[in-house]
This record gives C-alpha cells, sequence and structure tokens, in this order.
C-alpha cells in the first residue's frame, strides 16, 4: 500500500503493485482502462502521471476503486450537450471519472502497452491465456454491447456480441484472440 506523506493526488492509499502481477482483478481492470480509460503524463505541469477510467455506471467504478484498494475519490460528470463539427449534438448522461495519480501505476500501464491518446493507436497486450476472460469482460464492460437480433420474416432470434475501438489492428487481434479460445470457426 502506498500513500506519499508529501501529499497532492498521491496522498491517497492505493495498492501500487495492482498491475504488476497478473490476477483476475488486474486483468479485468486492465480490460476497462483500455475501453474507457486514459493515461496522461503531466509531470511538466504537475509531480505526476495518471490513469482514468470513465463509466456511467458509478458501482462499476466503486468495484474498481475497491480492487485497487484505493480510497481515491469518483467524480460525477453532470449531463452534458456535445455539439459536432457536423453540426449535430449528442445529449450525454451523467458519468462518472476515477482519476488516479501514481508514477509507477502509469509506467506499469505503459508496460502493458498503453499510451497517452491511445485511441487510434491501441495495441492488444500480451495477455496470458488464463486472464483473457476476465480482461475481454473488462473490455466488453466498457466497450461491448450484445444484440438481439430477429430477422425479417423469422422466428429464432440471433444473439451478436459487438466490441468498439477506434483501432482496427486491436480489434483483430481481439477477435483472433476470442476465436481461438472459444473455438470458433
Amino acid at each position: 500500500m502506498y500513500c506519499d506523506p508529501r501529499g497532492g493526488h498521491n496522498r491517497k492509499r492505493i495498492n501500487e503493485s495492482f498491475f504488476k502481477k497478473w490476477s483476475s482483478d488486474m486483468a479485468y481492470v486492465l480490460g476497462l482502462v483500455y475501453s474507457d480509460g486514459a493515461i496522461e503524463d503531466v509531470r511538466k505541469s504537475s509531480r505526476t502521471c495518471y490513469f482514468t477510467i470513465s463509466s456511467n455506471d458509478k458501482s462499476l467504478l466503486i468495484q474498481v476503486r475497491k480492487a485497487l484498494s484505493s480510497n481515491h475519490t469518483i467524480y460525477s460528470r453532470k449531463p452534458r450537450v456535445v455539439k459536432f463539427t457536423s453540426g449535430k449534438s449528442y445529449l450525454c448522461r451523467e458519468s462518472f471519472i476515477l482519476r488516479v495519480g501514481n508514477k509507477k501505476m502509469f509506467d506499469d500501464l505503459i508496460g502493458l502497452g498503453l499510451t497517452p491518446r491511445k485511441s487510434l493507436k491501441l495495441v492488444f497486450p500480451q495477455v496470458p491465456p488464463r486472464y483473457f476472460s476476465f480482461f475481454l469482460r473488462g473490455y466488453f464492460d466498457g466497450d461491448g454491447c450484445v444484440m438481439i437480433c430477429i430477422p425479417k420474416g423469422q422466428f429464432a432470434h440471433r444473439v451478436l456480441v459487438a466490441f468498439t475501438s477506434g483501432c482496427k489492428d486491436f480489434l483483430e487481434t481481439l477477435s483472433k484472440n476470442l476465436h481461438s479460445y472459444v473455438n470458433i470457426g
């Protein structure tokens, strides 16, 4: 357990070694960071680096905070309207953010393949087979969905599972791993 006596964001309690050793909790949280997280190096203006996880589900972030043995604050972001350059507007509902300032954990996440501004350059991490399902569940909880389709004129339902990412290579590697683990043709 680490708590920097100098204060700042590092005054918060956290298990600094969380991302050093694979476990089911670590793999799940890593999947969540890969989907709905970010890492940020602000050593030029601050003395630390951050990782954040955003979610519309506050209880999910409470569970993550518990897994991290952390007492960091979960911040609320009020509903807002986002306007795109196309002129369209999108209403965003309330969301929640867990922001952790810790250089060692930031470095561990870099070592696991994350980069700042990861959206378009995400590289699939080397997840041990034993922990793939936990990583996948974390990624799914952030950027996955299930759809039930009923083809027109048919009674049979079809269940589709979809994952989203701005990086095609990441999704292709995810698909290959998923197919090999569940023996889908």
